[in-house]
């Protein structure tokens, strides 16, 4: 008996590691939000494309926040190119809605594409936050 046990040590059955799982990477499953900015007049405008999902929260407090600090009255999140939107990072669009708010900048929504679309259309998004079919649209409610 104590001969198995010898070459089950040796052999590595008793390692800690041997029924390890493998570690989980934090990267996000497809593709990931990029965002472009730009200003026009006081409007600072964000260009998002890609998926945006729970793994976008930090780039959307971070945009939030250096938006406060750029000098605009209104903030335009412009979602032509978004393909994919979670209800966390819809959640993460109203926190930023009221976060704007409270520093007395106004932010609204252009261009949400079908499946982004249908998602602020079923949690009664528009009825919150101002959503425009294009960003001139947008540009000519705000003066």
């Amino acid at each position: 008996m104590h001969k198995i046990l010898d070459i089950m040590r040796k052999s590595g059955a008793f390692s800690k590691n041997r029924w390890k799982l493998p570690k989980r990477t934090k990267k996000p499953f497809g593709a990931m939000m990029y965002v472009a900015e730009r200003m026009q007049d006081t409007t600072l405008v964000l260009m998002i494309s890609g998926r945006v999902t729970v793994y976008s929260r930090k780039v959307f407090q971070g945009m939030v926040k250096a938006a406060r600090f750029s000098g605009a009255k209104h903030i335009i999140f412009n979602m032509q190119g978004v393909t994919f939107m979670d209800s966390i990072a819809l959640g993460g669009l109203v926190l930023a809605y009221l976060d704007l708010n409270e520093n007395h900048m106004a932010m609204s929504v252009v261009e949400p594409q079908h499946p982004v679309k249908t998602l602020f259309e079923d949690a009664n998004f528009p009825d919150l936050i101002p959503t425009y079919p294009t960003e001139e649209t947008a540009l000519q409610a705000i003066q």
